[in-house]
């Protein structure tokens, strides 16, 4: 017995914080094999368990989109150190991923669970925007039988605007869009943009919205407004060509999907606007390698299976 406790304390000795510290880089330097090995070692040491847990939990959510082991992996972590309430609001977050691809007897059993562990964040820190943010979108998207209620939403959303203006301006977005309320909509985002204008959601969102509404020529201002303020994203360029092909401007398109693959070769969904470009030029020769392209990046996505389509005709 004596031996036992002696070589476990000594395999515990070997790691110290900066060693903790040095798995938590690994980790935010994507690195996952890595950190996971050293995240393993320290349960395997019995030392540094509710961060382990934690981390691991992350990487499973991240890496391996296993929601189920996250779950286990963030439980864990609350029942070693139920203080910190980042462990709550990620178990939340991994209680809601499940959700999503359950069926309704499942979603019904881990909503209560997903909602709990946002509400014991808020108890450990009542300042914790993102568990806010998470408990409204849960109250608009649940049924009132699991907890769901608009009014407990837009409580919430005064909570958030009490504490950040630009968090309360999107908050209530949230709620004005689920209820398809589109004065409010714009309103909200437009609020959102006067209040914080270098983030570049609000921006997608409201050019998205003006899209969707036909206005495309304030579509167009806010999309090359979003390019402005996020020039590296390839996301934005690919925005501002959707606003542009919705506008029937077929070479600005063009130009602005181009940009959106020069800073991201991978980013299909641009490879595969550029297919569309060229299709809806009637240049069906210099649509093919796009479509290609898109199958060779990632061949189950839904892109791919567009590009198929178009291929075969």
């Amino acid at each position: 017995m004596f031996r036992t406790i002696f070589l476990l304390s000594m395999t515990a000795s070997v790691f110290s914080q900066s060693d903790l510290d040095k798995a938590v880089a690994l980790y935010k330097a994507k690195n996952y094999a890595d950190a996971r090995l050293s995240f393993n070692n320290f349960l395997t040491a019995g030392i540094h368990a509710a961060e382990s847990n934690f981390y691991l939990g992350l990487i499973a959510n991240f890496k391996d989109r296993d929601y189920e082991s996250a779950i286990d992996y963030f439980d864990k972590a609350t029942e070693l150190d139920g203080s910190r309430h980042d462990y709550f609001y990620w178990l939340g977050n991994a209680y809601g991923q499940q959700a999503r691809k359950s069926n309704f007897v499942k979603q019904a059993i881990y909503a209560p669970k997903m909602k709990n562990a946002w509400e014991k964040a808020l108890e450990l820190n009542p300042a914790h925007l993102e568990s806010m943010n998470s408990l409204i979108i849960f109250y608009i998207q649940a049924p009132g039988i699991m907890g769901g209620s608009v009014d407990k939403a837009r409580e919430m959303a005064e909570r958030i605007t009490s504490l950040d203006a630009f968090s309360g301006a999107m908050a209530n977005f949230n709620i004005a869009d689920y209820e398809k309320d589109d004065a409010r909509i714009e309103i909200s985002l437009k609020k959102a943009i006067q209040i914080n204008p270098q983030v570049a959601n609000p921006h997608l969102r409201l050019g998205y919205f003006y899209m969707n509404k036909g206005r495309h020529d304030e579509a167009i201002t806010v999309m090359k407004k979003l390019a402005e303020v996020a020039p590296n994203d390839a996301n934005s360029y690919d925005s501002l060509g959707d606003a542009y092909f919705k506008k029937g401007l077929i070479d600005d398109a063009i130009t602005s999907y181009e940009k959106a693959v020069q800073l991201d070769s991978r980013f299909i969904a641009s490879v595969f606007n550029l297919g569309e470009c060229y299709s809806k030029k009637g240049m069906a020769g210099k649509a093919k390698p796009f479509y290609e392209m898109c199958i060779t990046i990632d061949p189950k996505s839904s892109f791919s299976d567009k590009a198929k389509t178009a291929l075969d005709k």
